[in-house]
């Protein structure tokens, strides 16, 4: 689990906000909303919420009287299996918070997710790292490309990382804040969506875990850790050698 503080948290918002999260301003208060299949993720998201939004009460009448706690809950929706599922899809995870505050603060940043926050270039370092944490956790993806074998291909470790948008907008700011922490990545692809074009990257997964960064959702962290403990091209082997654990126990902050 990230250890957030009320700056970290708010970037972090920012950067799920920015690519799976939802702001409606129609009702009362601002509305948070997350959908998702990862469990972990969506109580991440729950954490950074209240740490950033803090105890926020409903006023009735006079401001001196508090009524309840506004909304922050996370619950499970189980998928219906359709005839055209060639198995059980899993179920999702929805975070639904308000705020008379914070989320309208994040929808006028992004004009509606409209637009980039400039603002977001002079961030602390730590700041950044969390903005990018957030984008990755939402829009992020690491997989295992020989998945009926081990975790090395013939090839070498076939552990892959790539980041995934549809607004090019973002996409673009998104590679300025990467090379600004000294994330390196491959070339630029695309590809169409029903709608849209779609701009992906390869991210150089030992840059990322030069970085130190660590992302919420335990099944991507879990390959990215064991990318790291295994040795590149390891004999070209189906069983690969494993790097001794106490070898790579900083480099990896396990404590």
């Amino acid at each position: 689990m990230l250890k957030f503080n009320k700056k970290n948290s708010f970037a972090y918002l920012m950067g799920v906000y920015l690519g799976d999260g939802e702001i409606n301003k129609r009702t009362k208060f601002e509305i948070f909303r997350l959908n998702t299949k990862d469990k972990d993720f969506a109580e991440t998201t729950k954490q950074a919420i209240k740490v950033c939004r803090g105890d926020e009460y409903y006023f009735k009448g006079s401001t001196r009287f508090k009524g309840k706690l506004r909304k922050i809950t996370l619950k499970e929706y189980i998928v219906t299996m359709r005839a055209a599922y060639k198995k059980q899809p899993p179920n999702y995870f929805t975070v639904y918070a308000s705020s008379s505050n914070l989320f309208k603060k994040m929808a006028n940043m992004t004009k509606d997710k409209t637009k980039f926050p400039k603002e977001i270039f002079n961030w602390s370092k730590e700041e950044i790292k969390f903005f990018i944490i957030g984008q990755m956790d939402s829009e992020g993806m690491v997989s295992k490309r020989n998945k009926t074998k081990s975790i090395i291909s013939p090839t070498g470790r076939s552990v892959h990382m790539g980041y995934k948008i549809t607004d090019k907008y973002i996409f673009n700011n998104f590679l300025k804040l990467l090379d600004m922490a000294n994330i390196k990545y491959g070339k630029i692809g695309t590809h169409p969506t029903k709608n849209k074009i779609a701009y992906r990257i390869t991210i150089k997964l030992q840059s990322w875990i030069k970085s130190g960064y660590i992302l919420s959702i335990k099944r991507k962290q879990d390959l990215i850790d064991r990318f790291n403990l295994t040795e590149p091209y390891s004999e070209r082997s189906l069983y690969p050698r494993i790097v001794k654990y106490n070898n790579i126990k900083k480099e990896i902050n396990i404590k």
